[in-house]
């Protein structure tokens, strides 16, 4: 009785068979070499001397971990319902800055990210194997997180107010997720996976012609279109010979009437091992009477970038104009687009930046173009002295070539720019002026709330070294320039009255235009905060759209004037 009342604020719903155990609130938490313990993993462990936070927050929000970084241990206990018993879960922890690993009743179900290279602002989801759930009994779940960042830890979960974690049956969870959760009828759910069924086996017995035959010819995903995907079929063909295809918890969601989302996990199997273990989320469409998969559909999606410089995988998110699709031989000006620093890109779909562009360009406010939006990934946006995250060497010599040729971008500098907010701002800047690269790069550049002459103390960015930062401020690397260097580009600058960064970037204004770089600065109601950028965030576009214009116009009267002489 003590231990069920000691469990009362959290809530189990067992709707049509549907278990959600939310997990959000108080956690008990360590910090430090303690959290290291392998026996503090276990349920038996005794944590009451430990302290509590409330879970999901940023470490900084929390008296005890406020300026910490390192490894902090959270564990919560939680009771299960006998109705969960035997029923798939799902671990949805919410999004974190750092490492973590997450382990239930001391067994580990799932990690992401090293020490080394952490996975800033991922959703963390994780299978439960059904071994490991008690029914009817205390579960214990311990959550390693190692983060060098302030905002550390589980610092979101989901839902309206961002607030959601816990452990999920599939259906509950794309409920929490707000993913399309109406289960389609058992007829469907067989049909759709006797084709993934197909489909797969088709690829392991390289019958390409089989396989793209329950491809719709309207396939678009993530960018992909339905020739792309065959290529990329014939690609990985001779990879899976001989494989063995098996599917856990296999469900299947309407979408509409004659569109459908198939949910489920894979396990390859190749000459008895297991080789491959992945979620996967596949849409269908009835055509002629066949399910036939098309794809998500989508124009804005995240991808990972392999990166020398950056030691590793880098998350972009690429956004792709309204009629991309549909034109397949247009091609398109890009703006590189750079988030504010203590976020991850994660922030450009929590505020719905596509609508926003599909809105202005529904309007006709600015032209069709991509957004490409690459994570920081702790690196501050600069060459560290580490040599392991080189931000700067990754944007300007790596992820040009890794997406522009894939998504129909004009690799010319006149339609190319890039632009940032606050501490993206003032490196957007940096990037496109401080460089010759940057120079030859980039034909525009924009900042909203441009965190000029901001200094950091980051030992794994600066060594300490106290010029390291000065030796990056923009305005005096654009001092050192010649004019002739900064013909090319325009700048704009977007800052607000009462924002503490003004003075500097009023100052960056009258030094461009010294150098007689076609720059201005709009100054607006507002502080330096989240309501001012994303208030004035079109701007940006709209800026960045003329220019784009401006230039194009210009290439074709030099091109009419050089035919004309011939």
């Amino acid at each position: 009785m003590l231990l069920l009342l000691g469990l009362s604020f959290l809530t189990v719903q067992t709707e049509a068979q549907e278990t959600s155990i939310r997990l959000d609130g108080a956690w008990k938490v360590i910090a430090g070499s303690a959290g290291a313990s392998n026996d503090a993993l276990l349920p038996m462990f005794n944590d009451s001397a430990w302290s509590s936070i409330s879970v999901p927050s940023y470490w900084d929000e929390s008296e005890m971990l406020r300026g910490f970084t390192g490894l902090v241990l959270y564990r919560k206990r939680f009771f299960v319902p006998t109705s969960a018993a035997s029923k798939p879960l799902y671990l949805l922890l919410g999004k974190l800055n750092g490492a973590d690993e997450a382990y239930l009743n001391g067994v580990l179900i799932g990690k992401t990210g090293t020490v080394a290279q952490p996975e800033n602002g991922d959703l963390r989801l994780y299978a439960i194997p059904d071994s490991l759930v008690r029914a009817g009994e205390t579960n214990v779940l311990a959550v390693r997180v190692f983060s060098n960042d302030l905002g550390g830890g589980i610092y979101a979960g989901v839902g309206n107010e961002k607030k959601t974690i816990g452990i999920f049956t599939k259906t509950a969870m794309r409920q929490a997720l707000n993913q399309p959760a109406t289960p389609a009828p058992d007829t469907i759910t067989t049909l759709i996976r006797k084709t993934v069924e197909a489909m797969d086996n088709m690829l392991s017995r390289q019958q390409i012609e089989a396989y793209t035959s329950l491809i719709s010819e309207s396939y678009f995903n993530n960018g992909t279109n339905y020739a792309e995907q065959k290529l990329y079929a014939q690609s990985v063909m001779r990879s899976l010979i001989g494989a063995e295809f098996s599917y856990r918890d296999f469900r299947v969601y309407h979408i509409s009437p004659v569109v459908a989302v198939a949910d489920y996990d894979t396990e390859i199997w190749q000459q008895g091992k297991l080789v491959y273990v992945a979620h996967d989320e596949r849409f269908f469409r009835l055509e002629n009477g066949r399910w036939l998969e098309i794809g998500n559909q989508s124009r804005c999606f995240e991808m990972d970038v392999r990166s020398r410089a950056m030691s590793g995988r880098v998350s972009v998110k690429i956004y792709l104009p309204p009629s991309f699709q549909s034109s397949p031989r247009k091609t398109y000006p890009v703006v590189y687009l750079l988030h504010p620093q203590g976020g991850t890109n994660a922030i450009w779909s929590e505020i719905e930046l596509q609508a926003l562009l599909d809105s202005l360009v529904a309007t006709k406010r600015i032209v069709e173009m991509a957004v490409v939006m690459p994570d920081e990934n702790g690196s501050l946006y600069v060459n560290g002295r580490s040599g392991k995250k080189n931000f700067e060497t990754f944007f300007l010599d790596e992820l040009p070539d890794a997406v522009e040729p894939d998504y129909r971008l004009v690799q010319r500098r006149e339609a190319r720019a890039v632009s940032g907010i606050a501490w993206g701002g003032a490196a957007a800047l940096s990037l496109a002026l401080s460089s010759e690269k940057g120079r030859r790069l980039f034909g525009a550049a924009s900042a909203s709330m441009a965190e000029l002459d901001r200094t950091f103390t980051r030992p794994e960015i600066d060594s300490l070294d106290k010029g390291f930062w000065a030796m990056r401020d923009v305005r005096g690397r654009v001092n050192l320039l010649p004019s002739d260097s900064l013909k090319y580009i325009d700048v704009q600058l977007l800052i607000g009255k009462g924002d503490e960064y003004r003075k500097s970037n009023e100052a960056l204004l009258r030094l461009l235009r010294q150098k007689k770089v076609r720059a201005n600065l709009r100054l607006r109601e507002g502080k330096h905060e989240y309501d001012f950028w994303t208030k004035y965030l079109a701007d940006l576009f709209i800026f960045h759209s003329d220019v784009f214009k401006q230039n194009a116009a210009r290439l074709k009267k030099e091109r009419a004037t050089s035919m004309l002489s011939r």
